[in-house]
């Protein structure tokens, strides 16, 4: 694209610029021309670059490969509202300065981001701001937004003042889309997020949309925020996107005869998700078969990478590692990588960081001679695992991390440690950013899952006392709500400052989260939907999750019977709630939980689901009977 349709866009907002800034018309003209152009300019193409080598693409350019996604929002507040983006959508940010863009691994919020940031200046309607939120941290320590911002502008030998940039961030309306929430370390999300709300409520004009996968830190702390998600792609969505990559040495044609056979339906779910369409490709170009499992698929994806990553090249030329590790070794390496970096939340590093880490690791395989310099190198050229960007080394996509922090749990950890790490997975406060690992570990190993987890969430609900488990009663111990007037429990409480603070502008409502968890036995459980309403009566409503139903929603998923979705209409009628465990003694003053629509909060981006336990508690005996008998069997074979 060209300078003059940046320019163009510049020329649009500059108007109104110059009017705010009447005192300084001639620095504000040197800025634009000077400075801001070549900023723009140089991040709508290099945000137009793709970096993965993932897709043998090095080189390719996003707009080439995008083919346009719809997000929309289905809550109560923005009900059935639908985008396509396929320019920049005036209609969205008409009426909403925050949005919050929220799916799982893949889907695409990365691209549609970069994307909007291209759309917004070729349809002259902001100028952009794009920023990775992991990039506020740097070395432990935090960054302010605006901080980060002004650091990482054009240094040139005019640079405007601190001053006049802020002033012209507060003052003038301009987009940021901030991307990768859900990638800022834990340890570090809150003061991230907490200088992002400090910025936005001062930037009045601007307009922020922020892209994450669906975690409940992330979504308490930009709660005022809208909630958007990207529908599924269509199957002829996806066959087009195929067509876009059409790789040397397979067409996309021949993938597509082979996805339409009967016996490869089960591929169908991955084609609603744009990366796993992609790499379906990387996959089938390999072995010219369509991995159904995700398991398989990922490590067909592997295989390809190692094994074959030029063939598009004549020759299919496979070429020599410099680490000096066959395949079963350097995913062993790989995968204890993938395994620590998962845990401390990080996905990238400076090279002298990555070689410390591969030093330290290889010294737990002591049988694997490893060259650690060569097999870093291995990891960014011969097996593109990973990217390098300047001086970092980032992983290709945090999926890719994922499956290989199941790869070690399966191929060097033992069996009873394999069982403990899976029991620490449901059982975190962040069980749903797990989600993916615990879809992985179910097709590795399908047993193992429902040993640990099925009869974990079964011998949960069989502990708590309901009555009738079919009407609702696995429901009523799985999810706790609390609604409650702010002003009278707080005040009850002597807590008035606490209350006030938590009205403020810069509230903190892991506060109220905290408060509550004194109070009430909450350890098992993770907050997954809250809504305020400030008024005369202020109230809150909080909703509360067993944590092990991230693990439930793995197995309605894989289509287990005896899990079913629980849908609130317009009808939703008391028996559907039943005992939701409101309690009493929460409300002091109240000896009925208050009269409300509880409906107008349990229709949302939420999903409740509740267990049959007579078909579950069939299945766990049914598996336990059958595995029993198998292993009679072995122990009567006679070596």
């Amino acid at each position: 694209m060209s300078e003059k349709v940046i320019e163009e866009s510049l020329k649009y907002v500059l108007p109104s610029l110059v009017k705010r800034f009447g005192l300084f018309v001639e620095e504000l003209e040197h800025y634009a021309e000077d400075k801001f152009i070549p900023f723009v300019e140089s991040n709508y193409s290099s945000l137009n670059v793709s970096t993965s080598q993932l897709f043998r693409n090095k080189g390719y350019r996003i707009d080439e490969l995008y083919v346009p996604l719809t997000i929309s929002a289905s809550t109560e507040k923005v009900k059935n509202k639908r985008c396509k983006v396929d320019r920049f959508p005036v209609e969205l940010f008409e009426n909403e300065s925050k949005l919050i863009l929220v799916d799982s691994a893949g889907m695409g919020k990365s691209t549609l981001l970069k994307m909007l940031y291209r759309y917004s200046i070729d349809d002259c309607a902001y100028i952009p701001f794009y920023l990775d939120l992991k990039s506020l941290v740097k070395d432990g320590a935090i960054k302010k937004f605006e901080e980060y911002l002004y650091s990482s502008f054009p240094s040139f030998e005019n640079k405007p003042s601190k001053d006049l940039f802020l002033n012209r961030l507060e003052n003038n309306p301009f987009l940021f889309l901030l991307d990768g929430a859900d990638e800022v370390p834990d340890k570090h999300k809150g003061m991230v997020f907490e200088s992002i709300k400090e910025f936005s409520s001062k930037a009045k004009f601007s307009k922020f949309m922020v892209a994450t996968r669906d975690e409940d830190m992330i979504l308490s702390s930009f709660n005022d925020y809208k909630y958007y998600s990207i529908d599924p792609l269509k199957k002829e969505e996806a066959y087009s996107l195929l067509e876009k990559y059409q790789f040397g040495d397979v067409k996309a044609e021949d993938l597509i005869v082979e996805i339409e056979k009967e016996e490869n339906s089960g591929v169908l779910e991955f084609l609603k998700n744009p990366l796993l369409t992609t790499l379906l490709y990387t996959a089938y170009s390999f072995k010219k078969k369509i991995p159904l499992k995700k398991n398989l698929f990922f490590s067909q994806i592997y295989d390809a990478l190692y094994e074959n990553h030029d063939a598009t090249k004549i020759g299919y030329l496979t070429r020599e590692k410099k680490s000096k590790l066959n395949i079963d070794e350097f995913e062993k390496i790989l995968s204890h990588l993938a395994y620590i970096s998962r845990v401390e939340e990080k996905l990238e590093y400076e090279k002298s960081e990555i070689i410390d880490y591969v030093e330290k690791l290889s010294q737990h395989h002591p049988t694997i001679q490893l060259d650690v310099r060569g097999f870093v190198e291995d990891l960014v050229s011969r097996v593109p695992i990973l990217k390098k960007d300047g001086n970092k080394y980032q992983w290709q996509h945090k999926s890719i991390q994922e499956y290989f922090f199941v790869r070690f749990m399966f191929s060097v950890i033992g069996d009873e440690e394999r069982k403990n790490v899976l029991k620490r997975l449901i059982k975190s406060d962040n069980s749903a950013k797990y989600k993916l690992i615990l879809d992985i570990i179910y097709d590795e190993d399908q047993e193992l899952f429902h040993e640990v987890v099925t009869k974990d969430i079964v011998s949960y609900i069989k502990s708590s006392d309901v009555g009738d488990y079919n009407k609702y009663g696995s429901f009523n111990i799985l999810y706790k709500y609390f609604y409650f007037p702010l002003s009278a429990y707080f005040d009850e409480g002597g807590r008035s400052d606490f209350f006030n603070k938590l009205l403020s502008v810069d509230a903190d409502y892991n506060l109220l989260h905290e408060d509550l968890a004194k109070d009430f036995n909450l350890d098992a459980f993770r907050r997954v939907l809250n809504s305020y309403i400030f008024n005369k009566e202020s109230s809150a409503f909080l909703v509360y999750s067993y944590t092990a139903c991230t693990a439930l929603e793995v197995l309605y998923q894989k289509g287990l019977d005896f899990v079913e979705i629980i849908e609130f209409d317009d009808d939703l009628d008391e028996e559907k709630i039943g005992k939701m465990s409101c309690p009493d003694k929460m409300l002091t003053n109240y000896s009925e939980p208050p009269n409300i629509d509880l409906s107008q909060f349990l229709r949302s981006e939420v999903k409740f689901f509740e267990i049959d336990m007579d078909l579950a508690e069939d299945f766990l005996m049914d598996l336990e009977a059958k595995t029993s008998k198998r292993e009679q069997a072995l122990r009567n074979i006679q070596l």
